[in-house]
């Protein structure tokens, strides 16, 4: 689950670096979704 993911990064990582990875796996997920033409599908 993304929520476990998250608190992952923070417990390592601190707040801020958790933020900007959060913020580049959605930004990979939506690159993936347009290229592809494909609907989110939440899992």
């Amino acid at each position: 689950r993304r929520g476990d993911w998250l608190r992952q990064r923070v417990a390592r990582n601190g707040r801020n670096k958790a933020a900007v990875a959060l913020a580049n796996k959605n930004a990979r997920i939506l690159w993936a979704l347009m290229y592809s033409g494909d609907r989110y599908r939440v899992a």
